[in-house]
């Protein structure tokens, strides 16, 4: 009873051996292909991309609303003749403008220019332009912390994914290697039947 205890240990040994090794290698081999297929996740994956644009759209919010904080300056011209017409209506015996007719056209031609400029600037909105600016920063914020979270999320489901399958490998090339170890056991023991 003891030999058969130590030969399970044995097989137990052998087995754990075989099956680290076998790990090893095939983690070793598939190193390289799972920074590669993480590299490829990152790039394309839909939730990362939609991150990835919702910071900057929040960078291009907070852009505007400093924008919105900085003086505006307007500037204007306009250069031309103008041509006016205008006819007046001429007022009856009861002094009713119109029921006389109209008068003669009178008409008036000037040259006009126009220049204007001006500046425009908020002193104080009661802590609103404040508010806003801290507000588009926290934005921000909170756009980098949801692509990482979201970085981190995807690239948890693809490592789980890729080790499944290596798994899943790994237990193919297990059975394979039992089948043959059954068929030699098999064929060891036709061996000793016969003899």
């Amino acid at each position: 009873m003891p030999q058969d205890a130590d030969k399970g240990e044995k097989m137990k040994l052998k087995t754990t051996v075989l099956a680290t090794l076998m790990g090893g290698i095939c983690m070793s081999a598939n190193a390289k292909p799972l920074q590669g297929e993480l590299e490829h996740l990152v790039s394309s994956h839909p939730l990362l991309k939609a991150s990835s644009l919702a910071i900057d759209s929040s960078e291009k919010r907070f852009a505007s609303v400093k924008a919105s904080l900085m003086p505006r300056i307007t500037i204007s011209a306009s250069k031309g003749n103008e041509v006016i017409t205008t006819q007046s209506y001429l007022p009856d015996d009861n002094n009713i403008l119109g029921n006389a007719g109209t008068g003669l056209e009178q008409y008036s031609d000037l040259n006009g220019s126009k220049v204007s400029f001006g500046m425009e600037s908020s002193i104080y909105a009661g802590g609103k332009d404040v508010a806003r600016v801290v507000s588009a920063a926290i934005d921000q914020d909170i756009s980098s912390m949801n692509l990482s979270a979201t970085t981190q999320d995807v690239l948890l489901e693809g490592i789980t994914a890729y080790l499944q399958v290596a798994r899943y490998k790994m237990l193919i090339e297990l059975t394979k290697e039992n089948e043959k170890s059954t068929q030699r056991q098999l064929e060891l023991e036709r061996k000793r039947v016969a003899a």
